[in-house]
């Protein structure tokens, strides 16, 4: 019996460049394309939510997840060029009458860095004397 190996390429919600992709959980996808942050449900092929320019005229290179709150919200640090935002994504909300909805929004405006990131990283909270604003690590040497 002959079985079918075919595999089919779908085009979904968005086809483009894309700079830089995580998963917030197992049912959001966060992309940087350009200068806008999307967040697409990956189960309804949805739209979550979009926040243009949100690293002003920079692309977003970089994307760093936190969980907190036992994965109901994530903490999203974007970065690019000499640039870095943070937002924030709360997952299993009850928005509209729609169960299980998601909702991105930034929470400071950007911040002008001296060099370009090539990695953000969250540090533990016990890292950290404010567990609620949350520390980062900005990793920004120049590789030559």
């Amino acid at each position: 019996m002959d079985v079918d190996t075919t595999l089919t390429l779908e085009r979904g919600a968005y086809a483009g460049p894309v700079l830089a992709v995580a998963f917030a959980g197992q049912r959001v996808l966060l992309a940087g394309v350009g200068p806008d942050l999307h967040a697409l449900d990956v189960a309804t092929r949805a739209s979550v939510g979009c926040i243009s320019s949100i690293l002003g005229s920079t692309h977003i290179h970089g994307i760093s997840l936190r969980s907190v709150d036992a994965g109901r919200s994530t903490r999203v640090a974007v970065f690019g060029p000499h640039s870095l935002a943070l937002c924030h994504l709360d997952q299993g909300l009850v928005v509209d009458s729609i169960a299980n909805a998601a909702v991105l929004r930034q929470r400071q405006p950007p911040v002008r860095l001296s060099d370009w990131p090539l990695d953000v990283v969250w540090l533990p909270s016990s890292c950290s004397n404010a567990e609620q604003s949350g520390a980062l690590e900005v990793e920004s040497r120049l590789a030559v």
